[in-house]
């Protein structure tokens, strides 16, 4: 008998790129339900296995009202589902969600760096010391290259917790 998991996905991306960051997710056998939390549901995707979750139309374009409300539904879906793993899809914003989610709730959290994302913020340095606890929090994290691999060591992030990935878009 195998062991089915339910996880929190947090992003935001494009239709399509966020289909092809979740292609291996949606394939696994391993996997339940696959909880999206995002801004817009994700259209063109006939796969059961994930859940839309989406904000009310009145708070969608309002930033502050959306991080609020996409915490809170982090949370309330937390506690209303065995929820296993929590993997956020871009460092900005969507890791902070998933760091504080997994300090309360003590889950294990998955952090996909994509784009020049993670160059960009580690090199400010008012986000950097943030950022650094937020990455050494991950259990893994997935990245697009070397570049990127090195920044992510730069924080004191282990190398062999770092997987890297095609980008198939």
């Amino acid at each position: 008998m195998q062991h089915c998991v339910n996880i929190i996905v947090t992003a935001g991306l494009s239709d399509k790129k966020l289909r092809s960051k979740l292609l291996g997710l949606t394939h696994c056998k391993q996997i339940k339900k696959i909880y999206l939390i995002r801004r817009t549901p994700l259209t063109n995707s006939d796969n059961k296995n994930i859940v839309n979750l989406n904000p009310p139309n009145s708070i969608v374009n309002s930033f502050l009202l959306y991080e609020i409300w996409r915490l809170y539904k982090m949370s309330t879906t937390l506690f209303a589902h065995s929820i296993h793993m929590l993997y956020a899809i871009q460092l900005i914003p969507h890791s902070f969600h998933t760091y504080i989610c997994s300090i309360v709730f003590n889950k294990p959290i998955v952090l996909s760096v994509i784009g020049d994302d993670v160059h960009i913020h580690l090199k400010n340095s008012f986000i950097r010391p943030v950022l650094k606890k937020v990455i050494r929090k991950a259990s893994f994290i997935t990245a697009l290259g070397p570049r990127s691999t090195k920044q992510i060591t730069s924080t004191g992030f282990a190398k062999n917790r770092i997987i890297k990935i095609l980008n198939y878009i």
